[in-house]
């Protein structure tokens, strides 16, 4: 069995319930569990985005794979939901990613965690960054430690990295956004991250999940 799962702290609940409804589509599609965490699982010792990692472990080891969602993605097309490779993680690039790099980057955004050893090991691994990126004021948290693991060990062999549109896609305007991570009808979610007015998008795109069931 699957388990989808998602989050927020009393402050990001209202985007979370609004966006609840498409992540029920998905379960409801692929007969798979769902989890919505709130506040009352939320510490206040970091920040809310680093706890998603401690939060999937304690879920992990009763499902085949966790699909985490960001409180601020919403799922339009669940048959397009790309199904968890045999590594560790199945992830997307960044939407932010530059066109051109030698660096690889991903977004923790979205990302399905197999329940395998090699998943702990990554966790364990990135535990050890806590300090450096749990308790500070800009982001990434997460992101940042899970990019430490995947540059510097042998466990980004255990990493499948997957287009910016597979889960990633995102509506954000800014300049430097490249078109290759911009959100079409058809893809499977839209994440609302960089925009200003989310749930005036949310709206919109109720219409693109109920034309895609």
């Amino acid at each position: 069995m699957k388990l989808i799962l998602s989050g927020a702290n009393k402050a990001q609940e209202h985007i979370l319930e609004a966006t609840r409804v498409s992540r029920v589509a998905l379960a409801k599609y692929c007969k798979w569990d769902l989890i919505d965490v709130k506040d009352n699982d939320y510490t206040k010792e970091c920040h809310p985005s680093w706890q998603k990692i401690d939060i999937i472990q304690s879920y992990l080891k009763d499902y085949e794979a966790v699909l985490w969602l960001d409180a601020d993605s919403f799922v339009t097309n669940p048959a397009a939901c790309p199904p968890p490779r045999s590594t560790a993680f199945t992830i997307s690039e960044d939407w932010c990613a530059p066109d051109i790099s030698d660096k690889v980057f991903v977004s923790c955004g979205n990302f399905w965690t197999r329940n395998k050893p090699e998943a702990y090991q990554f966790f364990e691994k990135m535990d050890k960054y806590k300090k450096m990126y749990a308790f500070r004021k800009f982001c990434c948290w997460e992101q940042d430690a899970f990019h430490k693991v995947l540059r510097e060990t042998p466990l980004k062999n255990e990493v499948t990295i997957l287009e910016r549109t597979a889960m990633n896609a995102t509506m954000c305007s800014k300049k430097e956004i490249s078109t290759r991570a911009k959100y079409e009808r058809g893809d499977f979610l839209c994440h609302l991250t960089g925009v200003d007015d989310r749930m005036a998008y949310i709206e919109e795109l109720k219409a693109d999940l109920r034309a895609n069931l």
